[in-house]
């Protein structure tokens, strides 16, 4: 009986990580100078944020986004245990492999709901920004 694991990615433990530049707010305050009447004045701004798109997380740059560890390449490994008829007709039915893949497979579904997020909020005019009253 052979039984293949996946390691999980040990810094985001599934795909995906909070953006560090807003902490998963999804905007940031921009400061910036404004000519009125020959003088320049900060204006302070709420933008949406450059990294993130406005999401508030990011892909994680460890695992690209895949949630294991290791390359897809090398993704399983093989541990030789002695044969066991329970696990076997478990690995059979393919639950084992399911329960495996549980974690990945719900971090890939919660990438792919932020990079439909992230496209949707791409059409959306970057440069809209509120002006904040100072």
């Amino acid at each position: 009986f052979k039984m293949k694991q996946r390691i999980q990615c040990p810094y985001c433990e599934g795909g995906v990580i909070t953006c560090a530049v807003c902490l998963g707010g999804g905007s940031v305050i921009q400061t910036y100078e404004t000519q009125e009447g020959g003088q320049s004045e900060p204006t302070r701004a709420l933008c949406s944020c450059p990294t993130c798109d406005g999401i508030g997380v990011v892909a994680c740059v460890n695992c690209k986004g895949e949630g294991v560890g290791i390359p897809t390449g090398l993704l399983r490994k093989e541990i030789k245990q002695p044969v066991d008829e329970l696990e076997q007709a478990l690995d059979e039915m393919g639950i084992a492999a399911y329960a495996a893949n549980y974690q990945n497979i719900r971090a890939r579904e919660r990438l792919a709901r932020e990079e439909s997020k992230r496209s949707a909020a791409v059409t959306a005019k970057p440069e809209e920004c509120t002006i904040m009253e100072t």
